[in-house]
């Protein structure tokens, strides 16, 4: 009879000690499955924290003349680890149809001046509190606006108007989604020219900016995945683009978070480590046990001339037989309980990111779990193997 028939007869003659074993597997699977698995989603809950940072490379034009183009923002687009752009364009237009606030320039009377971003929720006076939206909405679709309080009431525009402005030959039209004050409106002198004043600053998005044929921009901001690479990520945005842009960075909020996200994985991972040790000094222990109540039989296949190599081969395929199997089941039982998982962990305020079931994490536990348990087995069976085969009955005679 070869090892592989006796492995599999003993696991049959001995059903209790295997299931107790298989148990033992099924519990030590699931639970490093499961801490895998949340290493795995707190990692990318922590990638995306770091993203929520909005940590940037600001990329400013140094010559009014020369302005950063749509090519070099595609190019600034396709570094790696820049996930986002907010293109920031301004371009002086005429009012059509409504006169702006004026000022002590009457050649620029009838000027006001368009400021479009990709994002006005970003980098641009809203964000920084300069300008508060006090009635409507941010421009965000085509062909949208937002103009200051001062303004309208001048020229009584409502919120859903349409304002025009003329371009050449043309007159291109907009919809006022919004108003906003900066608070500082009255404290202007009467010298302040018309296209200066706050009241003929006009907000809109990139799109607006480039049916009026702007098509180059004054700023590109660029927001990062990794705050760590913001560095070489301004480096690699100032040899796309040579001396022609003035290059800053800014990662003000996530030099606050640093710590605590490292705080974060450092326990995630301190986690998971003890609970693999547990697993395998548990295990261990068990193997110790199943190893020793079985030197007697041991000594009896070694002195009936079945070699050594051939009698660890069979405790081997023992295990392994019962740890495969137990590893299929957790891993069926993972897959069925995680969506249950993912369910009550979204529960959780701002837990934006769910546990998900990974193949990859059921092979690399089976796979790392075969090496680790042929290990534990070879120290297990070596003080039997190495010991006589007389000595070890006359011990169990005693």
């Amino acid at each position: 009879m070869n090892f592989v028939k006796r492995a599999m007869c003993y696991i049959r003659r001995k059903l209790g000690k295997t299931l107790l074993l298989f148990f033992i597997f099924l519990v030590t699977n699931c639970t490093i499955l499961g801490t895998l698995s949340i290493l795995d989603t707190s990692s990318l809950i922590n990638d995306e924290i770091r993203r929520q940072t909005n940590s940037k490379v600001a990329i400013e034009s140094i010559d009014s003349e020369e302005k950063l183009t749509e090519q070099e923002a595609l190019e600034i687009l396709a570094i790696d680890n820049v996930n986002e752009i907010n293109r920031i364009a301004k371009s002086v237009v005429y009012s059509n149809g409504f006169a702006p606030v004026p000022g002590g320039e009457e050649d620029a009377q009838w000027q006001v001046i368009l400021h479009g971003y990709d994002d006005l929720e970003k980098d641009s006076p809203f964000t920084e509190n300069v300008c508060r939206i006090i009635e409507g909405s941010y421009a965000k679709d085509d062909n949208e606006v937002v103009i200051n309080q001062f303004l309208a009431d001048t020229n009584q525009i409502a919120i859903g108007d349409t304002i025009s402005f003329v371009l050449g030959n043309e007159n291109v039209s907009a919809k006022v989604t919004g108003f906003y004050l900066t608070g500082s409106e009255r404290k202007q002198t009467d010298t302040v020219a018309t296209i200066n004043r706050m009241e003929n600053q006009i907000y809109t998005n990139i799109s607006f900016m480039e049916k009026i044929g702007t098509g180059n921009y004054e700023k590109i901001i660029a927001y990062v995945d990794n705050p760590e690479l913001l560095s070489e990520t301004a480096d690699d945005i100032g040899n796309a683009l040579g001396d022609k842009a003035g290059i800053s960075t800014q990662d003000t909020m996530y030099q606050k978070m640093k710590f605590s996200i490292m705080q974060v994985e450092r326990v995630t991972k301190l986690i998971f480590i003890l609970t693999v040790i547990t697993s395998v000094f548990v295990v261990g222990m068990l193997l110790c046990m199943w190893m020793r109540n079985r030197k007697v039989e041991m000594a009896v296949f070694i002195s009936l001339g079945i070699a050594k190599v051939e009698v660890f081969l069979q405790m081997v395929l023992e295990i392994i037989c019962v740890y495969s199997l137990s590893s299929m089941i957790a891993a069926g039982m993972f897959g069925v309980l995680t969506p249950l998982l993912s369910e009550l962990m979204s529960k959780i305020d701002g837990f934006g990111l769910a546990i998900s079931f990974s193949i990859w994490n059921v092979w690399k536990v089976w796979l790392i779990g075969m090496v680790t348990l042929v290990i534990i087995t070879f120290i297990a069976m070596l003080p039997c193997l190495t010991k006589r085969i007389k000595d070890t009955l006359s011990e169990m005679e005693g």
